[in-house]
């Protein structure tokens, strides 16, 4: 089959995010064991991915989402312990068992490249394995992260894959616009349960029992954490 444009090949990109998470309130960490399943990668480059990871945006005084809050004169960020800013911890990305090599961006802290060992083109399945921990913001920056009366909010947390457009990687960096930064995916999400908290997702739950979400075609996924009401007798 001949491929007639770069917009026609973006088109037949699918993504699958099927991710296990664990909340741990206390710590105010998530220990997150991702697949990333991509399919018709027909894309006209040799050997490297482009991963988004926003959650790593909030690292240092020194991303591209701090310079976004000095720029808006907001010191707050600057200001900060480091105990209240967040990160995301690597443990490992793999493909078929074995360890790839990855880096990020110099001056964009929350794209992450990933070096494959074989050439992309033409490769009809990919599937990555990921472990990692999310060290969670306090929410005080930009109303996502946690808050004091143990309430986690968050938005695009879990690492990605960004867009392919018109034959060039979209290396969106997290500048807090509420905009879209992944490739629109099917999710499967399985969450532990946290004990006298409410779990919410922006996903189809399948089993209550098992907190298990399912959705398609989606461009973001929420994650909400809530203490359950007390009831009074």
């Amino acid at each position: 089959i001949i491929l007639c444009s770069i917009k026609s090949v973006y088109s037949q990109i699918t993504t699958k995010n099927e991710i296990k998470l664990e909340i741990n309130i206390e710590e105010k960490i998530l220990f997150v064991n991702q697949k990333i399943i991509l399919k018709n990668l027909y894309l006209n480059h040799k050997d490297t991915l482009y991963l988004s990871d926003w959650s790593n945006s909030y690292s240092s005084v020194n991303t591209p989402l701090a310079q976004r809050f000095g720029e808006e004169y907001d010191r707050s960020f600057f200001l900060s312990k480091k105990s209240k800013l967040g990160f995301t911890k690597i443990t490992s990305i793999k493909k078929d068992g074995e360890y790839l090599d990855w880096k990020r961006i110099n001056d964009q802290q929350d794209i992450l490249m990933v070096f494959l060992d074989e050439d992309l083109f033409d490769k009809k399945i990919i599937e990555l394995n990921l472990d990692y921990e999310i060290k969670i913001p306090d929410s005080k920056f930009n109303s996502y992260g946690y808050y004091q009366d143990e309430r986690i909010f968050l938005r695009n947390w879990h690492i990605g894959l960004c867009p392919f457009i018109d034959g060039k990687w979209k290396k969106y960096s997290n500048l807090d616009l509420d905009d879209q930064s992944l490739l629109a995916s099917d999710y499967s999400l399985e969450v532990n349960k946290v004990k006298n908290h409410i779990i919410h997702v922006n996903l189809k739950k399948f089993e209550n029992d098992k907190l298990i979400f399912f959705g398609k075609d989606q461009r973001d996924l929420i994650l909400s954490v809530s203490k359950k009401p007390i009831l009074k007798k």
